[in-house]
Order: C-alpha cells, then sequence, then structure tokens
C-alpha cells in the first residue's frame, strides 16, 4: 500500500528499510524490507511477480563492494506508467512497498481504539461521524526493533479483545494528560482505571543499572520487525523497550556511507584503462555478477563472462587478456591507494579512514584527462594572496561520480561499529529471508554526479598554531573529548591528510544522474 511519490535519493535515506513515513492522505506508513522489492503486481496470477530485468538497476562501485562485503548495488527503481494504447516500458510498474504502521487507529469522537493489518489499504469512515486517525505512540529499542505500544499490557488488561480500549489525546505535551482505559475490564481494576503515558519514553541509563518504565512492569520487547511483514519478530529480545512518537527523531538512524569513483592510478597501460571504462560504461549491471564469479570460479571465467556481455550489448569481440586485466584493476583492493608522492601515515588506521584516505590522496591532487578519467576531474586553482598565509591548496572539482549506499539503520542511538559483522548484519535486518549465496546479497544506492571546491589548509601554519597553543592543546584535547569523538560515525567523505594536515571538501550542489531524480512510487 501506499500513496506517495519520493525521489530514488530518499529511498537510501531519510525512507529507506525501516522508516517511518507520512503519505499524502496522512497515513504513516514502514517502508518495506529489500525481499519486496524489485516485485510488481500480476493481474492474470493474482501475486507479487518479479521484475523483468532487475540488472538494469544494479551498479557497481568496487572500493564500497569490498569495504561492504556485497557484490552488487542496486538503485531503487524509478515508477513506469503504462499509457492506454502503448507498449510498456522494461520494468513498468514497479512500486517500493510500504505496509500501514502502527496499527492501532483512535476513533476522533469517542477515543474507541481498533487495530488493523500491515496489509490493511482502505480505512472506511465509522458510523456516526468522526474517523479513524493513528495513533501517535510506538515503541522502540535499540537493537532496532520497532513495536506497537503495549496498550493492554501497560494497564494490565487481560481482555480477549481489544474493541473496549479508549484512548483520552487531545494533542497535548504532556504525556500525563494522555490516558488508556478498557471499558470491559472488571470494576476497580488497574484496567478500568487506566493510565497515562509519563515515563513510558524516557530512555535508561543502562550501565547503571536503570530500567524503562515498561520493564518496571514486566513489558519485554516482542522484537517487532514489521517492515518485513506479519510474524518477522524476533524473539527473546532483551533490550529495553522505549515508547516514542511515529514522528521522532531518533527512532531512525539510517547507516549510509558514499564513495567516489577513483581510478586506478597503477595502470599503465592505456589500453586496459580504456577497457575498463568500456566495461563500467556499457555493462556495469554485469559486473556484480561478474564479481562473484571472480571470487568462486576465477578470473578465466569472470571474463569470458564479460566478453559475452559486451557482445550482447554492443555486438563487438573483446579481447579477453584485455577484459581479464581489466577486471583485475577493477576487483583488486589496492586500486586506488596512494598515489607516488603522496603523504603515507605514520600510524595505523582504520578500515573507515583508509577508505577516505584514498579519496584524499586523489582529490588533492590535478586530475585533468577526460578520456581516460571521464567520472573525475580535478584542476589546481590559484590560492588568493589574502588567503596564502591559512590555504595551502584550493582544487576545483569540476566532476565526480559519488555512489551512497545503505547498509541498516539505528533506533534511538547511533552506533560507532557501523562495519561491525558486515555484510551479515545489513541481510539479517533487511531481509526477511536473509540470502545465503553470495550472489543473492545486493544492498540499495544511489548515483550521483557533481562538483565542487577542495580547500586545504597549510599545514605550516597549523604546526605553528599546534606549537603555540599546545598548553592549551592539552588541557582540551583530554582522553574524555578522544574517546567521545572516536564515537562519532564518520560515514560521509571528510578527507584528512597525514596528522595536521586537513583538507575540506565543500561540494556545490552534486548533480543528479539521469535516475537520481525519477520519482519512486512508494
Amino acid at each position: 500500500m501506499g500513496n506517495k511519490q519520493v525521489r530514488i535519493g530518499q529511498l537510501i535515506a531519510p525512507f529507506g528499510p525501516g522508516s517511518i513515513y507520512t503519505d499524502r492522505d496522512g497515513v504513516p506508513q514502514v517502508v518495506a524490507g529489500l525481499d519486496h522489492w524489485f516485485k510488481r503486481w500480476d493481474q492474470t496470477e493474482g501475486k507479487m511477480i518479479p521484475c523483468s530485468d532487475r540488472m538494469e538497476f544494479e551498479r557497481f562501485e568496487p572500493r564500497l563492494s569490498a569495504l561492504l562485503g556485497v557484490d552488487r548495488f542496486c538503485l531503487p527503481p524509478d515508477f513506469r506508467v503504462v499509457r492506454k494504447g502503448d507498449t510498456a516500458p522494461p520494468n513498468a510498474l514497479l512500486n517500493v512497498p510500504a505496509q500501514r504502521f502502527p496499527r492501532w487507529y483512535r476513533h476522533t469522537r469517542t477515543g474507541q481504539m481498533r487495530r488493523f493489518n500491515l496489509q490493511t489499504t482502505r480505512v472506511d469512515r465509522p458510523p456516526g461521524g468522526g474517523r479513524w486517525q493513528p495513533v501517535r505512540f510506538i515503541s522502540v529499542c535499540t537493537a532496532g526493533h520497532l513495536c506497537e505500544f503495549p496498550w493492554k499490557e501497560w494497564i494490565g488488561c487481560q481482555c480477549s479483545s481489544d474493541d473496549q480500549l479508549v484512548l483520552t489525546d487531545r494533542g497535548g505535551s504532556e504525556l500525563s494528560s494522555i490516558h488508556i482505559a478498557c471499558q470491559s475490564c472488571p470494576d476497580k481494576s488497574t484496567g478500568k482505571r487506566g493510565r497515562n503515558l509519563s515515563g513510558t519514553t524516557v530512555m535508561p541509563d543502562v550501565e547503571n543499572g536503570e530500567q524503562s518504565a515498561f520493564q518496571k512492569v514486566g513489558i519485554r520487547c516482542p522484537g517487532d520487525r514489521p517492515w518485513l511483514g506479519e510474524g518477522a519478530n524476533i524473539a527473546n529480545c532483551n533490550e529495553p523497550l522505549v515508547g516514542a512518537l511515529i514522528n521522532q527523531t531518533n527512532i531512525y538512524f539510517p547507516r549510509t556511507i558514499s564513495a567516489i569513483a577513483l581510478p586506478d592510478l597503477k595502470v599503465e597501460d592505456d589500453s586496459i584503462t580504456r577497457m575498463r571504462n568500456e566495461i563500467t560504461r556499457s555493462a556495469e549491471g554485469s559486473l556484480g555478477v561478474a564479481r562473484t564469479i571472480w571470487n568462486i570460479s576465477g578470473e578465466e571465467s569472470a571474463a569470458a563472462y564479460i566478453c559475452s556481455e559486451l557482445s550482447r550489448i554492443s555486438g563487438q569481440s573483446s579481447e579477453i587478456g584485455l577484459v581479464k586485466a581489466a577486471l583485475a584493476s577493477l576487483f583488486s583492493p589496492q586500486s586506488a591507494t596512494i598515489p607516488s608522492g603522496a603523504a603515507v601515515p605514520t600510524a595505523a588506521e582504520s578500515e573507515l579512514l583508509q577508505f577516505r584516505r584514498s579519496e584524499f590522496n586523489v582529490i588533492r591532487n590535478e586530475l585533468n584527462d577526460p578520456d581516460l578519467v571521464p567520472d573525475l576531474r580535478v584542476r589546481v586553482a590559484e590560492v588568493p594572496v589574502e588567503l596564502a598565509p591559512w590555504i595551502g591548496r584550493v582544487n576545483l572539482v569540476e566532476r565526480l561520480r559519488e555512489t551512497r549506499a545503505f547498509f541498516g539503520f539505528d533506533r534511538l542511538k547511533q552506533s560507532s561499529a557501523l562495519l561491525e559483522n558486515m555484510p551479515n548484519s545489513a541481510m539479517l535486518q533487511l531481509f526477511r529471508s536473509p540470502p545465503v549465496q553470495p550472489q543473492e546479497r545486493w544492498l540499495p544506492a544511489a548515483v550521483v554526479f557533481g562538483e565542487g571546491l577542495y580547500i586545504e589548509l597549510d599545514e605550516g601554519r597549523i604546526e605553528k598554531w599546534q606549537s603555540e597553543n599546545a598548553s592549551w592543546l592539552r588541557d582540551r584535547l583530554d582522553d574524555g573529548f578522544i574517546a567521545r569523538l572516536g564515537g562519532i560515525p564518520q560515514n560521509s567523505p571528510a578527507f584528512r591528510g597525514s596528522r595536521s594536515r586537513l583538507g575540506f571538501p565543500v561540494f556545490a550542489g552534486p548533480q543528479p544522474s539521469s535516475h537520481s531524480y525519477q520519482p519512486a512510487h512508494l
């Protein structure tokens, strides 16, 4: 169900799988998991069937693939209308499914509660006036589960039916003014008296032994995952359940990471570079499969597969040795690392910082060869005299390609260990039936082309400032500050040099690719 058009990039963030959005009719819904993507409704068979060619949406980013442990990425499908009398375009009528959540609704006149299903597509107006309005409250936990607010458990209701619950909610900001009760519970019982929602949204300090309001009355997290459908809950979740508003900002932190497409600076043969460019231009959708074949069956089989794909697409044959060398360049984890003359870090760096340093090392140098490097063009600009004492370098990034991938989400607080247990953590969270075979694993991503400025501070000036303010820095940059800084996820391009050199990319308005602003239909 769902009735909203969003941009392709918004399905990476903020409306990725597991997020709640409100459609144009005011109905909150949860975006479905990846099992449900790339399917369409077949009227003849009366069920959802796979799209005709998912490979059309597949994209390949070698560095992201190595970092996240998946062989392919897929653009969210754009919605293509079938006009009467016209031939249907390929992959027509693809939706990104969304399901009704929360399920609980409240009668605007009487306060009576009613529970619908995730698949309920239409809610009729109740007799006697008024309408059914979605409740404002749900519950979540730090394990990523998204649950209904435990209305009955909160008041101790033991009734078998749900139709006698009454919620008094006039839209106030105080939880003490919101009251839930059950009219069919015995007189003088806690369910009959009811209870307000005070304290239910307070997140406990677990490290100091605190419990949530739900834990104090014996309510555990049911482990619900409505984005994967009914019955997809995880049993025995031990994380504290916390109440939340459906539009609360901390109930969904998308895990995203972006990568700038970099050339392989170690290739000296231009023919290999041109073949690499031809493969990425003409057969990018086949590179994920090729990488899987490369890892399982070897380079000869992968090269033969790409040769057949190039022949099918362009009608021309390709030299298998040249294709094999181009694939080795694409699939090698050492591609686009440290160019000659670049500063080498003196201390060990994290995996994510090494990933960013590759981009830093390339973009801080001139790169202006559209024939061999079509997706990245960097020109050195002159630093204004007035800024020369502070600015060491300014580069004009006239073109770049950025791939932004989605690989999961957090709730209530962001994790600092984003890449831990990848790709299994993403597969378990985003798929109801997690893919087991490497060739079946994929993640959603968006591709944009942009431009901008690269600005690098003068290293000598920074060292001088550090020397002059050494005592203040020692007091300011204590162990606690460094620990807090280390806990902040760094998942977008932030370029850092060796020790004190700082580079700042200032990208002005990325220009979207032809797919990025196509509407996706929810």
